[in-house]
């Protein structure tokens, strides 16, 4: 993995950086993804829905006040 040129413990030391950080940056990629998937399967249906029901609602408004106040 690492070549110690210089001191032992100096190249322990930056080895053990490297893979703490890629195995930091994994799990906060894997969290984001997950996150991302529980916010799309639970949340964002119900959005969609109310924002198609209030544009249908007004649709309706429009209609019943351009053709039945006139």
């Amino acid at each position: 993995m690492c070549k110690c040129i210089g001191s032992a413990l100096c190249c322990c030391v930056e080895c053990g950086l490297k893979i703490l950080l890629m195995l930091i940056f994994s799990i906060v990629g894997i969290l984001i993804i997950v996150a991302l998937a529980v916010y799309f399967l639970f949340f964002y249906e119900d959005t969609r829905i109310d924002l198609s029901n209030k544009i249908k609602d007004m649709g309706h408004e429009i209609y019943i006040n351009r053709f039945m106040n006139s």
